[in-house]
Parts: structure tokens; sequence; C-alpha cells
């Protein structure tokens, strides 16, 4: 694995699932244990969401106060990168194609 970023909570790896060869991004999270419950039922709320918009959870591990979060890779990058990071100016018409791709998420199931 190699790192390709830095979060909040720790490192983003690219990795490669040896079994299957599937490209994969690894978040190591360094989690203080502070609402447990309610991380692990978000966490595995989000998990079973499926959203042509979203990347995938593949699953993830917690073991020695320590949680790996395993996303589907994306070749092009994050939204977040496309958006603060790229050197391009974004035509009006591609950021609405995003601002509209973000909303349809909003049809979700949420948690209350």
């Amino acid at each position: 694995m190699r790192i390709i970023g830095h979060g909040v909570f720790g490192n983003v790896y690219k990795g490669i699932f040896a079994e299957s060869g599937d490209v994969v991004v690894v978040k190591r999270c360094n989690h203080s244990g502070q609402g447990n419950e309610e991380f692990f039922s978000e966490l595995s709320m989000f998990g079973s969401l499926r959203h042509r918009n979203l990347v995938r959870l593949q699953g993830w591990c917690h073991e020695k106060g320590e949680i790996l979060l395993v996303y589907d890779y994306m070749n092009n990058g994050s939204l977040d990168k496309a958006l603060y990071e790229s050197k391009a100016t974004l035509q009006w018409a591609h950021r609405r194609k995003i601002l509209l791709g973000v909303a349809s998420t909003t049809h979700l199931p949420q948690k209350h």
C-alpha cells in the first residue's frame, strides 16, 4: 500500500486485494473511542447505501483502537480534489452537473 492522501482522522492509502486484484482505497482512522456505538451504527448504515454518486464502502475493520475503512478506488480522484486542488477552472455546466449529482443523493434513506 502507498499513501495517496491525508484525512482528518489519518492517512489514506491505495491498495490491491491480493485475491481479486481489485484496487481499493484504505482510510486508516485513529478513533478516540468516544461515541463508539453511534459511530459503528452510522458506519453499518453507510456500508449498505448504494448510489451511483457515492463511493462504495466495501468493508471495515476495528482492531486495537484503529479503524480501517475500505472503499472502491476512483480513477479520477475525489470531488474534493477536483474542486479545491485542480489548476483548471470548472465550467458552469460541469459545476451544475456536479451539484445535481450531489443533490440526487438526498433521496437516500435518512437515519433519525
